[in-house]
């Protein structure tokens, strides 16, 4: 990411920002949501990451959020979108690639989103809500993390097209907060790799429908 920030600066006619400034934006929001994670997750309720938490739902659920992305993009956006707004958004992407895009969005906003954040959020909900239901404190987690994951996505969005219409503003939150759903889910029941592998699988499908087209 911090190699792909400088291309997609200067193609949308940004100020270039240094590169110590940028590392430490980055690592102000991983090393404290890593920390965070380890030292909460059992007392939220979840478990270590292990492979054995990878099943069969993992994949289903995988596969049926980059689906919905799929017929949001390009049943919807792609049709009610100008055509060079749309030439913007596709050229980002292919500048930060598929490898940023699986590592960063799959791996570093996993850790930050639901085992730094969602740990947090469920620690905090359980320790001063009394007799609070396990069920809601873990919905309330994932719907206030995954809001907060669509939300920080929208400057980049907005610096990508110049102006976000009402279509590309409800794409940019709904979309990005489906995604946060379906991680968080997965991270609850299944644990922290079902999460990060429901978001890699979300970058490559996506990757692959477009060389198809």
């Amino acid at each position: 990411m911090l190699k792909k920030e400088p291309i997609l600066i200067k193609d949308t006619g940004g100020d270039d920002i240094p590169y110590f400034v940028r590392f430490v934006s980055h690592m102000v929001l991983v090393i404290p949501s890593v920390l965070a994670g380890a030292w909460l997750y059992k007392d939220a309720g979840f478990s270590a990451p292990t492979l054995s938490e990878i099943g069969t739902m993992t994949f289903l659920i995988s596969l049926l959020c980059a689906a919905l992305h799929l017929i949001y993009y390009y049943g919807y956006l792609v049709k009610v979108t100008d055509k060079n707004v749309i030439a913007k958004i596709d050229r980002a992407r292919q500048i930060v690639g598929l490898d940023t895009r699986v590592l960063y969005g799959g791996i570093v906003e996993e850790l930050i989103f639901r085992w730094g954040l969602m740990s947090t959020l469920v620690w905090s909900m359980n320790k001063w809500l009394a007799n609070s239901d396990a069920n809601l404190v873990n919905w309330l987690a994932i719907a206030m993390s995954s809001m907060l994951f669509a939300l920080i996505h929208l400057p980049g969005a907005q610096q990508t097209v110049g102006k976000l219409t009402l279509p590309l503003l409800t794409y940019a939150i709904s979309a990005n907060f489906i995604v946060g759903i379906c991680c968080g889910w997965l991270f609850w029941k299944s644990g922290l790799l079902s999460a990060i592998i429901c978001h890699i699988l979300f970058h490559i499908v996506w990757y692959g429908f477009e060389k198809s087209k």
